[in-house]
């Protein structure tokens, strides 16, 4: 009661009176010293500014409270500062000093506002300031104050790009977060900062999916996107037909265009063939990945979220990246946010006409969903009428054609002229219903309004053309089968098709010419009368001849069209056009002999050249030079015989079949939900959704880097892991009392445990294995109690089972021989002894590339590599610098290029080239060397520069790669388990690994059969690895098969330990196992990746 009347009270400060307190009386109260004035006259300038006032004037009185002690008004007063912090910037940067101090505050919210209000101070000077905020916040035990620094590390890259590189870095550690309130921000702020760097998603890939639906629905807005584009860029198609442009086409030709085939399937009585299209949704189906499967499982149920745009990101990812059958599953959900306002049902309209150009059967179920309502918005009609279109076929076009019939009755013209193209369409795409669509039309051109007249006789001619084109095609097919002698029921069962009476039609089409005013209305009757003359050689001269005598009053459209009419009137009554010197004028249609007298004749002739002198002289430039090209085809054809004597096929010929343009075709270019595919063109920030890839990338890049094992983690770190990777069912009761009830009785229905499926496996139809295997004896035993209360499947005594399909997929790992942690080597390991350099010491400089190119500087060519000696007479640089040496070589034969300096440098903030000094001259075919002295200041950023000679500057980048990022360290351990103890000092929480196959290159030395101590273990492939990597070998084992590297990291001087460990099974190729440990996590990632290249070419 309390919390409501309390809420009653502060609703006051939102009534008309207090929206007009004057701001002076409000500022006058701030300064007042009594904390309750102070509380009344925010909460009033909080009321107002939520209602649009402008309250900037009290900005200077805000700021200075800044340093009260009272949380409820430091919380308002942050709450102004936000709002107003971008606009009075030096204003606010007076109370910066507090703010800061505000950081270390008890309280969370004061925390997170004054992190909000310093990162919305958009001064270039206080930037570092704001990342040092950030990069303290960041490790703030609060999640409510780490989600802000994520929000805070968008602002500052929307403020100064050029800090990416270490926003990135903190945005790493936030992608480690297992809190939703966290992950979420810190992935809508990987979308503003890097939406391209999936390299940074792989690690958590899994862990966003399991999540998903805990975050709040806004960011799951954009993690959905973020994940559409991640599906897209890293797996396979799932479906080969996914981005056919044309599979609605290729539905309706599916069963067959024309009856003929219709008839045979249905004589087949074949489902396989009757329905192709969904024979290719299931025959072409991908195996799914199992990252892939683990996305669509966790997105479907967010599909009952009650956020509409999340309904329509869910949608959209499945339209996108699922298969065909299982696309179908959002249709329901889609037609459900239909009911939603008008707002939202267009844009939801709008996804739905283009998802029907594709994939018409995900909404044929709901197409009674799509029928008009009399308070639909005529936009909705609009796009509603599109769809019913899209969804037409043989089985439910007599529902849509009988819901067309009632819309032709409204009162409302402009719907009722929709409506007409609608059916237009549907007749179109299902040619059994053309005839009675076109005597439908008929019955509307007594229609009183002149639009719907119109537009029938428009959608007319479209379908009289298209059905002429279908009769020509069935003719054909009966002579073919008349030819083979088929069977002659057949034929005559389809020299039927079409009864339509084009006589009744044109006439009464030509009627409307006298009372018709719209001008594509007559310029389309002219059309039809003039496409089939030889139809009505009686009415067609008669038709022209009034037109003649209206031809200067006339539309420009109609204009051209009476210049047609007339042309074609003269090619058939005429004799000199008709000749039957060239044979293929007999497969035209023709006027009959009978109608073609001399008087007609004559009539056609004057009246042509009558309208072609009047055409002349006509305003529009198109009109006069078609009359004039038409005079000189006809009647001075001196210099155009050879077009004169073909003018019949040029004129009488068969037209294309008419197509329709949609805006919805226009806008599959366009992803769906995005502002783009709504107003139909490139919107700022707009970036298109890639292909799939043919070949998907490597899968184990979304491994965790930290692995779990049982018999290794404590039961409270264990417990930890497994709230983030459990496979956690979605709103399901009785799957959490399931889990409940779990530990109780599972040694008392062990064998039920296998026969039940969990829903991953439900979902996919998929029931566990039941078979049993046979375990040995292992050497060391554990205690039971402890580890079963979470994991089941890891027993150590007795029958074992299977394991869990997303044990793997977690990095979860159940290696029963493996008594080590990750590749580390217990007390029993095998003794290492320190490694004999020998032939092995890595070389003094890295594989040459080309910097620039002959061909592009016309002569100059560069390439350079990696000098990996330091300080000696020769080379010397300060720490952290690169020495790089340049070759540069005059490849033209004759000319001398002169005056070759290094300009226009664009660096990072920290990066630095120390140039050589300009060259003077360089002579054909002469090489000169030159050192560089380079600091990168980052792992993955470029440096960009231009060369500079007498022919130009040439753009040229150099960019940092990770294996000479490193600096050996000198072997001088004292002993081999120095290494080792320091290996094991740096922590497992800092290691990265991974299980690497053997390309080509490395199988190849590997096998060859020479017996010698450079050919045993890893020793042959390790002359590839040095030649990558800047590494030196410290120690070995016997057998060399497994090999410890030292080195130090250029950028931070962190000590890197490698290990590379040598395994092979049974009548299997070998695998390498790499191990990394390195306090400088993000050149151990990378140099993990080079690794890997380096073993697989």
């Amino acid at each position: 009661m309390n919390t409501v009347l309390n809420n009653i009270n502060q609703s006051r400060y939102f009534n008309d009176s207090t929206a007009n307190t004057k701001i002076e009386e409000i500022k006058k109260h701030l300064d007042s010293p009594s904390d309750a004035d102070k509380l009344e006259s925010m909460k009033k300038l909080i009321a107002m500014l939520s209602k649009g006032r402008d309250v900037s004037e009290a900005f200077p009185q805000v700021v200075k409270n800044v340093i009260v002690k009272n949380l409820e008004i430091k919380k308002l007063v942050y709450m102004y500062l936000v709002h107003y912090a971008e606009s009075q910037n030096d204003s606010a940067l007076l109370s910066i000093n507090t703010i800061q101090k505000s950081l270390n505050d008890q309280s969370q919210v004061i925390r997170a506002s004054a992190l909000r209000v310093m990162s919305s101070i958009r001064v270039i000077d206080i930037i570092e300031v704001i990342i040092l905020a950030i990069e303290k916040s960041v490790k703030d035990t609060s999640p409510f104050v780490r989600k802000a620094a994520a929000f805070a590390i968008a602002k500052v890259h929307k403020l100064d790009c050029d800090k990416q590189e270490p926003l990135i870095e903190l945005l790493e550690v936030l992608l480690n977060d297992t809190s939703t309130m966290v992950l979420g921000a810190a992935i809508v702020a990987f979308n503003e900062l890097c939406p391209q760097r999936f390299d940074l998603l792989h690690q958590h890939y899994r862990k966003i999916c399991q999540l998903l639906a805990d975050f709040d629905e806004w960011s799951q807005v954009i993690v959905l996107d973020i994940l559409t584009k991640y599906a897209r860029s890293q797996f396979r198609c799932p479906d080969s037909t996914m981005n056919d442009k044309n599979i609605k086409q290729f539905k309706k030709k599916s069963k067959s265009f024309y009856s003929d085939e219709e008839d045979e399937e249905e004589d087949d009585n074949s489902l396989y063939k009757k329905k192709p299209l969904e024979r290719d949704m299931f025959d072409s189906s991908e195996e799914i990945d199992m990252d892939h499967r683990l996305l669509l499982k966790s997105t479907l149920p967010l599909l009952q979220s009650r956020n509409n745009a999340v309904v329509m990101a869910v949608s959209s990812l499945y339209f996108y990246c699922a298969p065909s059958i299982e696309a179908q599953k959002v249709g329901k959900s889609l037609v459900r946010i239909l009911r939603s306002g008008p707002e939202v049902q267009y844009i939801t309209l709008t996804n739905i006409s283009t998802m029907v150009t594709l994939r018409p059967s995900m909404f044929e179920p709901h197409l009674s969903e799509f029928f008009i309502h009399s308070s639909d918005p005529e936009y909705s009609i609009k796009l509603k009428l599109e769809i019913l279109t899209r969804l037409a076929t043989p089985e439910n076009i007599g529902k849509i054609l009988k819901e067309f019939k009632e819309y032709v009755k409204n009162e409302d013209k402009k719907f009722v002229a929709a409506t007409i193209q609608a059916i237009g369409s549907c007749a179109s795409t299902v040619p059994d219903v053309t005839e009675s669509c076109i005597y439908g039309l008929m019955s509307l051109l007594s229609n009183q309004s002149t639009v719907v007249v119109a537009e029938s006789v428009i959608v007319l001619k479209r379908l009289l053309q298209l059905n002429a084109i279908n009769e020509k095609l069935e003719k054909d097919k009966e002579k073919e089968k008349e030819n083979l002698k088929e069977n002659a029921s057949t034929i005559s069962k389809h020299s039927s098709v079409s009864s339509i009476k084009y006589d009744n039609i044109i006439l009464h089409l030509s009627k409307l010419l006298e009372t018709l005013q719209v001008p594509s209305a007559r310029a389309s009757i002219i059309w039809v009368i003039g496409e089939y003359c030889h139809r009505v050689p009686l009415v067609a001269p008669d038709v022209f001849r009034k037109l003649v005598k209206s031809f200067s009053d006339e539309h420009e459209s109609v204009k051209l069209e009476t210049l047609n009419l007339g042309s074609k009137l003269y090619v058939q009554f005429t004799d000199s056009a008709t000749s039957d010197n060239n044979n293929n004028n007999n497969n035209l249609p023709t006027i009959p002999n009978e109608c073609k007298n001399e008087r007609t004749k004559e009539k056609i002739t004057l009246m042509f050249q009558y309208v072609l002198n009047l055409a002349k002289f006509d305003q529009n430039y198109d009109i006069r030079d078609n009359s004039r090209m038409l005079k000189h085809f006809y009647f001075n054809t001196e210099n155009t015989q050879t077009i004169s004597s073909n003018i019949k096929q040029i004129v009488i010929n068969q037209k294309p079949i008419p197509t329709e343009t949609s805006i919805s075709e226009d806008r599959q270019r366009f992803t769906l939900g995005s502002l783009s595919h709504i107003v139909n063109h490139t919107a700022l920030g707009y970036t298109a959704l890639p292909d799939f890839p043919e070949v998907a990338p490597d899968p184990s890049v979304r491994e965790p880097i930290q692995r779990w094992i049982p018999n290794q983690q404590s039961q409270q770190q264990q417990q930890q892991l497994n709230n983030i990777f459990v496979d956690t069912p979605f709103y399901s009761d009785e799957e959490d009392e399931d889990e409940d009830e779990e530990d109780e009785e599972y040694e008392e229905n062990e064998d039920q445990e296998y026969e039940e499926q969990d829903e991953y496996e439900d979902f996919f139809g998929e029931g566990k294995k039941n078979k049993k295997k046979n375990r040995k004896q292992k050497q060391q035993h554990y205690d039971e109690d402890e580890y079963n209360q979470d994991i089941d499947d890891v027993e150590y005594d007795g029958e074992g089972e299977d394991e869990d399909d997303f044990d793997e997929l977690f990095g979860i790992t159940h290696d029963e021989n493996n008594h080590q942690t990750n590749g580390v080597v217990n007390s029993g390991e095998e003794e290492m002894e320190k490694f004999e350099f020998g032939n092995y010491i890595n070389s003094t400089k890295s594989v040459k590339k080309i910097l620039l190119k002959p061909t592009i500087s016309g002569g100059l060519s560069i390439d350079y590599c990696f000098i990996r000696i330091r300080d000696n007479d020769e080379y010397s640089c300060e720490p952290r610098y690169n020495i790089i040496q340049l070759n540069i070589k005059n490849q033209s034969e004759e000319e001398t290029f002169t005056d070759i300096s290094i300009v226009n440098k664009n660096l990072i903030d920290g990066a630095d080239i120390r140039e050589f000094d300009s060259i003077e001259s360089i002579e054909p075919n002469q090489t000169i060397q030159k050192q560089i002295y380079v600091l990168f200041n980052s792992t993955s950023q470029s440096c960009k520069f231009e060369i500079s000679f007498n022919k130009g500057s040439f753009p040229v980048t150099l960019t940092p790669i990770i294996g000479e990022l490193l600096i050996p360290i000198v072997p001088s351990y004292e002993s081999i388990s120095q290494w080792k103890d320091e290996f094991e000092e740096v922590g497992e929480f800092k290691q990265v690994d991974d299980q690497c196959e053997l390309g080509d290159q490395c199988l190849e030395k590997l096998n060859n059969n020479e017996s010698s101590d450079e050919n045993i273990g890893l020793m042959p492939i390790l002359p590839i690895v040095l030649e990558s990597i800047n590494l030196v070998p410290i120690a070995s084992n016997k057998s060399k098969s497994k090999i410890q590297f030292a080195s130090k990291t250029l950028l931070k001087d962190e000590n890197i330990y490698v290990q590379l460990l040598k395994q092979q099974q049974q009548q299997q190729q070998p695998t390498v196992n790499c191990i990394i440990r390195s306090n400088d996590q993000v050149v151990s990632a990378l140099l993990l990746k080079k690794l890997k290249d380096v073993l697989q070419k």
